[in-house]
């Protein structure tokens, strides 16, 4: 009688406080709006530095191509922006560049890139800013492609598949042994 009566107290408080924690559907939806905002303005630590380049896609082997890497800063602080390359396809070599800067600040950094051997290579890009002692640093890279290996790239992924899609079906034929 006594597991009986706790059940029905245990059962009845469940229904109360779901009752409770119900709402309107207006209650509801400005409750779910509310969230939804705090997340849109929630940032990662290192979304305070973003990317951008002007760099067009196309790079013909032999002659300079230049364009610019901007580093948008979403706080105040010094910022340190690194260039690499393992190829040396840099003009001028690796580039390091530190500015201080005020939130919402961009930094235009000119590059100049040339490419003697057909190929796909990258520009590494660390940026890092550092706050009151505190560093935030983000990396990225841009693919260069010369204009032959881009086209041949192109091509090869217009190509269908023959097996994408497709059922094979073959004839099997099964053995069973009984020891």
């Amino acid at each position: 009688m006594k597991l009986m009566m706790l059940f029905v107290c245990l059962l009845s408080a469940a229904s109360l406080t779901a009752c409770e924690q119900g709402g309107t559907k207006q209650e509801l939806s400005a409750k779910k709006a509310k969230e939804t905002n705090s997340l849109r303005s929630y940032q990662k630590p290192s979304a305070a530095i973003h990317f951008s380049s002007s760099y067009d896609g196309q790079t013909t082997l032999n002659e300079l191509e230049s364009f610019e890497i901007k580093v948008k800063s979403g706080t105040a602080g010094e910022l340190t922006v690194d260039i690499t390359n393992k190829e040396n396809i840099l003009s001028a070599g690796n580039i390091q560049k530190t500015h201080s800067v005020v939130a919402g600040e961009i930094v235009s950094i000119p590059v100049a890139v040339t490419l003697s051997v057909e190929g796909k290579y990258y520009l590494n890009i660390h940026a890092s800013i550092n706050v009151n002692g505190k560093v935030q640093s983000k990396s990225f890279a841009i693919a260069l492609f010369s204009d032959e290996a881009k086209e041949r790239a192109e091509n090869n992924a217009a190509k269908p598949n023959p097996i994408d899609g497709a059922v094979s079906i073959m004839q099997a034929k099964e053995t069973i042994t009984v020891k």
